[in-house]
C-alpha cells in the first residue's frame, strides 16, 4: 500500500505538539542529564537506548474485541470487514471517556489537546494507543482492552506521545522527532519512584531495558496488569490493518469462541501475526470489596455464574464479562437494581481482572 499523505488537520496537529515539545527541550534535556548523572548511567548508553525506542518500539492500540460498534455485532467482526481501525467518532465505542460527538466532552479536550487541528473534524481524529516500551505480555494500557494491535515502528512518526493520560493535557508531551519532554518524565519517574510503567525497575535497569533489541520472548512472560501507567500515543492520518499493523496480541480466552475464531481470520485477511497473551482469570471469591466498590464481589460471582452456564467455566475473564455485557443488553430490567449502568459496573470488574495479574 502506499505511505500515508497526512491531511492539513494531522499536520497542524503534530506541528502544535512539536512546537510545545520544542519549549520543553531545554529543560527536559537538562532534567534527563541530571537523572542519568546521579543514577551512574553515562550519555552514551542514554543515547543507545534513546535511538533503540525511538526506531523500534511499537505503539498498541487496545481493544475489546466482543463489544458491538459501528452496526456489527463485534469490533473484531467491524475490524474483518473494514480493515481500519476506527476512532470512537466514527465507531461510537470507547473503553475510556465515550463522548463521540463534536460538541462532547472528548472532541472538546481534542480541541484544546491540538490548538483545535481537528475542530470540524470526525472522521480524521486521532485514534489512541500507548507506547509498547518494557516487555508486558498484556500490553502497555489493558485498562483499554484484553487485546491489542502492535504498530509498525514507521507508524510512530505520525503519532503524538503524552506521559500519562491526555486528558490531563501535561506538559510532558512530544513526538518522535521531538521526544525529550516525553522521555524526561519518563526517567524522572523511575529516578523518585523506582518504578515506572507498572514494573519495579531502577534508572539503570531502565535504560538498559529500553536498549535491548525487541524479540518475542516478552509474549512467554505473564500479564503486569499496568493499570494507569503508561506513555499514551495518538495516532493521526488513521490505521489501516493491511498496511500498518504488524502484530495481533489476543486474550486466550476467546480461543475457540466465535470473536475467536474472527480475530484468526482477521489476521490471515490481513497478514497479520496473532499471539495469545497469558490472560486474566480470577475466582470470584478473591475480588475485594474495596477498590471498586463494595458490588464487585456480588458481580463476579454473578459473572461467574453466568460463564458456567454459557461460557467456558465458573471464573471472571475477559470472554466472560463480555458475555455479561451482552446479556445486560438483551435483559436490561434484570440490571436495574444493580445502581449502576452495566457498562460501568463491568468496566469496573475488568479493571480488578486487571489488577489480579499485579
Amino acid at each position: 500500500m502506499p505511505p500515508v499523505t497526512l491531511k492539513r488537520p494531522a499536520k497542524n496537529a503534530l506541528a502544535h505538539v512539536n512546537q510545545l515539545a520544542r519549549q520543553h527541550k531545554a529543560g527536559a534535556l537538562e532534567s534527563v542529564a541530571q537523572v542519568i548523572a546521579m543514577s551512574n548511567v553515562s550519555a552514551g548508553q542514554w543515547a543507545e537506548a534513546r535511538q533503540q525506542l525511538l526506531r523500534h518500539a511499537p505503539i498498541a492500540l487496545h481493544f475489546h474485541p466482543d463489544r458491538a460498534a459501528n452496526g456489527f455485532a463485534t469490533v473484531a467482526q467491524g475490524l474483518f470487514e473494514q480493515g481500519q481501525y476506527h476512532s470512537q467518532f466514527v465507531s461510537g465505542c470507547s473503553n475510556g471517556l465515550l463522548a463521540p460527538t463534536l460538541d462532547g466532552a472528548r472532541a472538546q479536550w481534542e480541541n484544546r489537546l491540538f490548538a483545535g487541528a481537528y475542530q470540524e473534524e470526525a472522521v480524521q481524529r486521532p485514534v489512541y494507543g500507548a507506547w509498547h516500551l518494557l516487555p508486558h505480555s498484556d500490553g502497555p494500557s489493558p485498562r483499554f482492552g484484553s487485546c491489542y494491535f502492535l504498530l509498525a515502528p514507521a507508524v510512530s512518526s505520525r503519532a503524538s506521545f503524552c506521559f500519562g493520560d491526555s486528558h490531563r493535557l501535561t506538559d510532558h508531551r512530544g513526538t518522535t522527532a521531538e521526544p525529550d519532554a516525553v522521555l524526561a518524565a519518563l526517567l524522572t519517574e523511575c529516578f523518585e519512584r523506582d518504578r515506572v510503567l507498572g514494573q519495579n525497575r531502577t534508572v539503570p535497569q531502565l535504560v538498559q531495558a529500553l536498549a535491548q533489541p525487541r524479540d518475542r520472548r516478552w509474549l512467554d512472560a505473564p500479564p503486569q496488569g499496568c493499570l494507569d501507567h503508561y506513555i499514551e500515543a495518538q495516532v493521526h492520518g488513521g490505521v489501516s490493518l493491511e498496511r500498518d499493523v504488524t502484530d495481533l496480541v489476543a486474550d486466550p480466552s476467546f480461543i475457540g469462541t466465535d470473536v475467536g475464531n474472527t480475530l484468526e481470520a482477521l489476521a490471515r485477511r490481513y497478514r497479520i501475526n496473532l499471539c495469545w497473551h497469558g490472560g486474566y482469570r480470577l475466582k470470584a471469591d478473591k475480588v475485594p470489596d474495596n477498590r471498586r466498590g463494595p458490588l464487585m464481589p456480588e458481580l463476579a460471582e454473578w459473572v461467574s455464574d453466568l460463564g458456567q452456564r454459557e461460557g467456558q467455566g465458573a471464573w471472571v475473564d475477559a470472554a466472560h464479562i463480555g458475555l455479561a455485557l451482552r446479556h445486560a443488553n438483551k435483559n436490561p430490567s434484570a440490571w436495574r437494581h444493580w445502581g449502576e449502568t452495566p457498562p460501568q459496573l463491568l468496566k469496573w470488574l475488568w479493571h480488578l481482572l486487571v489488577m489480579s495479574a499485579r
